[in-house]
C-alpha cells in the first residue's frame, strides 16, 4: 500500500513539473516579445529623433539661405543706390580760369568732380 502511495505522489510531482515548464516557457516567450517590441519602439524613436534632427538641419540651411538671400538683396540695394547716386550726380567738368577773368581761360582747364 505504501508503494502505491509513493508512486502516486511521484506521478503528481512530475505532472506539476510538466505543467510549470510550459508556463515558464510561455512567460519567457512573452518577455522576449515584449523586449522586441520595446526595441522596435526605441528604434522608431531614434528614427523620429533623426528625422527631427534632419528637419532642424534643413531649417537651419533654409535660414542660412534666407540670410544669404537677404545679404544679396542688401548688396543689390546698395548697388542700386550707388547707381542712383552716380546718375543723380554725374561727373561734371567745371572750367575755372586761373587768371580770374571771365571768358579768359588762358588755355588751362581745371576739372573738379562734384
Amino acid at each position: 500500500m505504501k508503494s502505491i502511495v509513493c508512486l502516486h505522489a511521484s506521478i503528481q510531482s512530475s505532472d506539476r513539473r510538466r505543467r510549470t515548464q510550459p508556463q515558464q516557457q510561455r512567460q519567457q516567450q512573452q518577455q522576449s516579445q515584449q523586449q522586441q517590441q520595446q526595441q522596435s519602439q526605441q528604434q522608431q524613436q531614434q528614427q523620429q529623433q533623426q528625422q527631427q534632427q534632419q528637419q532642424q538641419q534643413q531649417q537651419q540651411q533654409q535660414q542660412q539661405q534666407q540670410q544669404q538671400q537677404q545679404q544679396q538683396q542688401q548688396q543689390q540695394q546698395q548697388q542700386q543706390q550707388q547707381q542712383q547716386q552716380s546718375q543723380d550726380h554725374p561727373t561734371r567738368a567745371y572750367m575755372n580760369s586761373p587768371v580770374g577773368v571771365p571768358g579768359d581761360f588762358g588755355g588751362v582747364f581745371w576739372l573738379s568732380i562734384a
